[in-house]
């Protein structure tokens, strides 16, 4: 009963009447998240996430930015050379690249990384369930019953099933006109999830950055956007790291950690995890979105 008063306190207060964030803290958290890729060039260059440099080909085109540009060019060609010149994951980078399909790439993929390659590829895969390929992801939310897989297992099941739809269209691949309604679905569930869910984490970033990315501003409540900026380190990244907004030191996972650590160092490090690539690149990415139209009204 304590716990479920505690989360309800926290749940209440991650969704409680803010302020917009002003056009002044949004391009801030824009220079900070800009200046940590300038600070880490080597660390995210060495990095063949190709969702992750979509992301920041993506923020650099809406802010026309000729630092984000030229860091995403380096990428692609320190990345796509020899036998990578044409992986089918070139074209999250450069959508226009020649590829060609490669099936022994698919052997180590999870699920939604299988829906990825379907979107550049514009070629259902099969998921290794007999009758059942990528298909069914462009047709039928994957995500629910979100109480087993969202909050259960897997907690970005619905942002990634949003990026895959969202990377079908935009690679212009044939898609059926239930792909529409679907989208919606997935955003409604990702902004249940934001009310449910106070914790802040990469998920936390990950909905954040779907919900304004293909919802736009009006899906989106002043303090989710501001609880993302406040929780940006003092290096201008983010990290991955569990939060509980709001909650006193003392009840912080990293106390818990740090407790946890004495008994199983090998298991829990004793310190905050870094700032790094893949949170950064989202919060980046959502600072790049919330710049682009000043003028837009944010969710009550």
């Amino acid at each position: 009963m304590l716990l479920a008063l505690i989360w309800g306190a926290l749940a209440w207060r991650g969704n409680r009447s803010d302020v917009t964030p002003s056009m002044t803290e949004r391009r801030q958290a824009y220079q900070h998240a800009l200046n940590w890729f300038k600070n880490h060039e080597a660390e995210v260059l060495g990095d063949g996430n190709a969702a992750l440099w979509w992301m920041l080909r993506v923020a650099s085109e809406h802010q026309d930015e000729p630092y984000l540009k030229e860091l995403v060019q380096r990428a692609r060609r320190q990345i796509f050379v020899g036998d990578n010149e044409t992986v089918p994951w070139r074209r999250m980078v450069e959508p226009q690249a020649s590829v060609v399909h490669d099936p022994a790439l698919l052997a180590e993929l999870s699920p939604y990384q299988k829906l990825f390659y379907h979107a550049v590829t514009c070629a259902p895969v099969e998921l290794g369930v007999e009758g059942q390929t990528t298909t069914q992801f462009l047709e039928a939310n994957a995500c629910r019953p979100m109480a087993l897989k969202v909050f259960g297992r897997d907690n970005v099941c619905s942002t990634h099933q949003l990026m895959g739809v969202e990377l079908t269209r935009q690679m212009g691949c044939a898609v059926k006109p239930a792909t529409g309604p679907l989208r919606e679905e997935l955003l409604a569930d990702v902004r249940l999830q934001m009310h449910l869910d106070p914790v802040f984490k990469d998920a936390y970033i990950q909905r954040v950055l779907m919900l304004y990315w293909l919802a736009g501003p009006q899906a989106v409540k002043p303090v989710w956007l501001r609880q993302v900026f406040e929780q940006q380190r003092a290096d201008g990244g983010w990290s991955g790291d569990r939060m509980f907004q709001g909650a006193p030191h003392w009840f912080q996972p990293w106390v818990f950690r740090q407790i946890w650590h004495k008994f199983w160092p090998s298991n829990f490090p004793p310190e905050d995890p870094p700032s790094d690539f893949h949170a950064t690149a989202q919060g980046l990415l959502l600072a790049a979105l919330s710049l682009s139209d000043p003028g837009a009204q944010m969710a009550p």
